[in-house]
């Protein structure tokens, strides 16, 4: 908005979707940092990449509850499962082919669970606690994503 050769920032700038997805994108990232920390980074850039699908393409497939949750479990299961593989890059190639495999079949497509079971599959079997967070995460994003459904709006 421009009043008199000057930006004004009123109300109407913060209505602005690309502007409040993208802050509540911004805001979901502090929790997940703070429970999964600095040794899973790997796990915090596939639930970045979740939440930009989530709030940036809402309206995708991939958006979806089940596909964000049935996904992520795959990736989750398949990254930790192949991470008991010892030979050098065959846990990742693994991990990767089998969970988009599985997505396919299932018909629950999201390409940040690929990430997930990448992240897993050069690390031991995660922990329960920490399995449980990242779920925890995952259910909180999608119901986000559902009551957020009438004021969410694509943004790519």
């Amino acid at each position: 908005m421009k009043k008199s050769g000057k930006l004004s920032f009123g109300l109407k700038f913060w209505k602005k979707p690309s502007l409040t997805q993208s802050l509540l994108g911004a805001l979901l990232l502090v929790p997940i940092i703070l429970i999964f920390e600095e040794q899973n980074l790997l796990i915090v850039a596939s639930l970045g990449s979740t939440i930009f699908v989530v709030l940036a393409i809402p309206s995708s497939k991939s958006a979806r509850a089940r596909n964000v949750l049935i996904g992520h479990f795959i990736g989750l299961s398949v990254g930790s499962l192949s991470s008991l593989i010892t030979i050098s890059i065959i846990p990742a190639v693994i991990a990767a082919g089998v969970t988009m495999l599985l997505m396919i079949i299932t018909k629950t497509a999201h390409a940040p669970a690929t990430g997930t079971a990448l992240a897993l599959s050069g690390s031991t079997i995660i922990s329960f606690n920490l399995a449980s967070g990242f779920l925890i995460v995952l259910v909180l994003i999608a119901i986000i994503h559902h009551l957020g459904k009438p004021y969410l709006r694509d943004l790519v």
